[in-house]
């Protein structure tokens, strides 16, 4: 799946609900406590999930780093990762933020959650933000 209007869509159609596969976007929006309209966003290629709805995600057992890139498994307990640390992506966004500021540098949104997520992955991996990271993946991608 190329897209995260694709990734989000498939995952709407094969979350059981009700001993069923597949809901409506009406009740994917209630499991992921957002409003219908905001969900509808996403499949229709507007929008992105932002990262509470991301961690709502990561707790119907769905990885986050697979909506957003398409990398790794769909299933949390096929993966690697174990949902979202709200706090370290914030950290990370803003000192990405910051270092795309003082190079005054344009990076396209999809662009951002790239090196976001592999922000965030080799974070997680190192146990530690590191600042050098951040600094190469931005000065890389600008």
């Amino acid at each position: 799946m190329k897209s995260v209007k694709d990734r989000v869509i498939h995952i709407r159609n094969i979350i059981e609900h009700d001993g069923q596969k597949g809901v409506s976007q009406d009740t994917m929006s209630k499991k992921l406590g957002i409003s219908i309209r905001s969900y509808q966003k996403y499949e229709g290629g507007e929008g992105f999930p932002g990262f509470e709805v991301l961690q709502k995600y990561s707790n119907l057992g769905f990885n986050a780093n697979w909506i957003l890139t398409g990398e790794g498994d769909i299933k949390l307990e096929n993966s690697k990762s174990y949902g979202l640390n709200i706090d370290l992506f914030v950290e990370l966004l803003e000192k990405m933020e910051t270092r795309i500021q003082a190079k005054k540098a344009i990076i396209p949104p999809k662009k951002k959650i790239k090196i976001l997520m592999d922000l965030y992955n080799d974070s997680i991996k190192e146990n530690a933000i590191n600042n050098e990271n951040v600094v190469r993946y931005v000065d890389y991608a600008s």
